[in-house]
């Protein structure tokens, strides 16, 4: 095997594990802040209406599904996809990390007015959200080998479901040993920063 080739060989190798990485980081980030789960009990307690949990779970779906449309129309058209992906996944960590400053430092607010506030930044995180699909589905196809992708989707949802023990026991001790908002605000923090990891590692592989 030539030198050229050893080299191409660490390069799939590696950007195998970073997009495999990022997958993981994703999904732990993600269970932080489950829309059936923790949204649900936080939008509960601001609120107490049953519609504005409804909401929050189906803003989420309409969020991720919706923009795909317009990203897979666009995506189609540019030369690369990268840039799509970048704006969706860093943009949704920006806000689940606006949510947390929201809740650390929105204890003084009406609870009225704090739900419609997480409520109206959760919307924009969906819809941001959903600019990540097209692009990352697009670029994993071309990046990963087909023989590969099964051994990925393995390590991310393996990786990711260790992860997310683990966020679950440290959320479980916010929750007992901190003011409900705050200990939801770190609960955010945490995802925001998981999500951060998830797409530095994904970029970090590049497009080819």
């Amino acid at each position: 095997m030539s030198a050229s080739d050893r080299a191409s060989l660490r390069g799939e190798r590696g950007r195998f594990w970073r997009i495999a990485g990022a997958g993981a980081a994703f999904q732990a980030g993600a269970a932080a802040i489950d829309s059936a789960t923790i949204v649900a009990s936080l939008v509960f307690q601001l609120t107490g209406s049953a519609f504005a949990v409804g909401f929050a779970s189906a803003v989420l779906r309409l969020g991720w599904l919706l923009p795909q449309l317009v990203v897979g129309f666009l995506a189609e058209r540019a030369e690369r996809r990268m840039p799509f992906y970048v704006f969706g996944a860093y943009g949704r960590a920006l806000m689940a990390g606006l949510i947390a400053l929201l809740l650390w430092f929105g204890g003084g607010l009406s609870p009225t007015l704090l739900g419609a506030a997480f409520l109206a930044l959760w919307t924009v995180y969906a819809f941001v959200s959903g600019v990540v699909a097209v692009p990352y589905n697009d670029i994993v196809g071309r990046a990963i080998p087909s023989g590969s992708r099964s051994r990925m989707l393995a390590w991310r949802f393996f990786g990711g479901g260790l992860l997310a023990i683990l966020v679950a026991g440290l959320l479980r001790l916010a929750l007992d040993v901190m003011p409900p908002l705050r200990a939801f605000a770190v609960i955010f923090a945490v995802g925001a920063v998981l999500m951060l990891i998830s797409s530095t590692l994904f970029v970090s592989a590049g497009e080819p």
